[in-house]
Parts: structure tokens; sequence; C-alpha cells
């Protein structure tokens, strides 16, 4: 790869290139046939002559993959109760939903007395 000769100006264009794509080092080198080390070096070099805050600025920030979500406390009390199926032919009616690790349980316990 033939990147030695080339000058501050040229490695400043790759690594602003590099920030703004998202690659990681290795990526971007590869895409542009630069030498990851070379890239490495460059970077760290005109990082440590940006003054401290500009390089913030000056960049956008990524977006996020997160969505927020709000989350409403789940209803416990039905007024026309509750009805659960378990194992296709057990039915249960209720005023109200028991907790989690019962129904495993019992779930559990019917499928042990149909074996």
């Amino acid at each position: 790869m033939a990147t030695t000769g080339k000058g501050e100006g040229f490695w400043a264009e790759h690594v602003a290139a590099l920030r703004a794509s998202g690659q990681t080092s290795v990526a971007y080198a590869n895409d542009h046939g630069l030498s990851v080390h070379a890239l490495g070096w460059w970077r760290r070099k005109l990082n440590a002559s940006v003054p401290a805050g500009a390089a913030t600025t000056a960049t956008a920030p990524k977006a996020s993959k997160f969505v927020a979500l709000k989350v409403s406390s789940p209803m416990l009390r039905s007024p026309s109760g509750v009805t659960i199926t378990i194992a296709g032919d057990v039915r249960m009616q209720m005023t109200e939903l028991p907790p989690a690790a019962w129904l495993a349980a019992v779930s559990q316990a019917l499928r042990a007395g149909m074996r």
C-alpha cells in the first residue's frame, strides 16, 4: 500500500471521513487501500492536536438505535375476570391474575400428570 508519502491534509481528510463513516479503523482502511497502522497513527496525532471540546462540537452525534418505551403498570384485576388455558385443555377462571411462578408450577404439575 503506497500511503506512506502522503501529507497531513491527506490523512486529515481520511480521519474525518472515518469518523463520519461509523466504520472501524480496520474496515475503513481496507475499503480505501490504506495502512491500518498509518491511519491509526494519524488519527491519534490529529485528535491530540485538536483542542479539548472542539472535536465534540465539530462532529454530529450518532443517532441512537434505542427507542423510548413507556411501560404502564399491568392491569391485575379485570371486571369480568380472567380465563387461563393451560396445555390446551385445562381452563381456569379467576378474578385476578395469579403470580407467574404459581402458573408455571401448575403448568409443570399438569404436564407431569399427563405422562
